[in-house]
């Protein structure tokens, strides 16, 4: 599956990176957002576009990472355009997820027949770094009575009980 990701959506569910961009290091957010991104798809045979609004928000630098394209959109255009325009003009759009937190942008994919998955989603179903993940979807429960009382029925009781 190929990828077009909303970057700045993305970066903006990732407290690590959330932090670098709060504090003015947009080239650091950008790269550990490549990183955090790069280590949670396969990138093998799949092409990553991360698309990411302002150019004039980072210092030039450049991004080089194999298999992920970085584009940053220039006014008046905006990361949601060039996404957009991406997704109605791609032929073989069905091959592409496109990740977004923008419900237009979301919906604009399913019209067109690309998979589609909302930020805080895509975090949660490709990371194994809990410290990643927004807190609604880190919340750990305690197994509830019946529960122990149905693994204790199988198990039989702990010897520390």
């Amino acid at each position: 599956m190929n990828y077009i990701i909303d970057g700045f959506n993305l970066a903006f569910k990732i407290s690590t990176i959330k932090s670098e961009i709060e504090s003015g290091n947009i080239d650091v957010a950008i790269q550990k957002l490549i990183h955090f991104v790069r280590s949670r798809i396969n990138m093998h045979g799949n092409r990553v576009i991360l698309v990411l609004d302002g150019q004039e928000f980072s210092s030039g630098n450049s991004f080089n990472s194999p298999g992920v394209k970085i584009m940053f959109s220039k006014a008046p255009q905006s990361a949601d355009d060039i996404i957009r325009n991406f997704i109605r003009n791609t032929n073989n759009i069905r091959k592409w997820c496109v990740v977004s937190s923008d419900n237009e942008i979301l919906y604009t994919a399913q019209d067109h027949g690309a998979g589609r998955q909302k930020s805080a989603d895509f975090i949660r179903k490709t990371s194994d770094d809990t410290s990643d993940i927004p807190a609604a979807y880190s919340k750990k429960t305690n197994p509830t009575n019946i529960d122990l009382d149905y693994w204790r029925s199988i198990f039989g009781k702990d010897d520390d009980e």
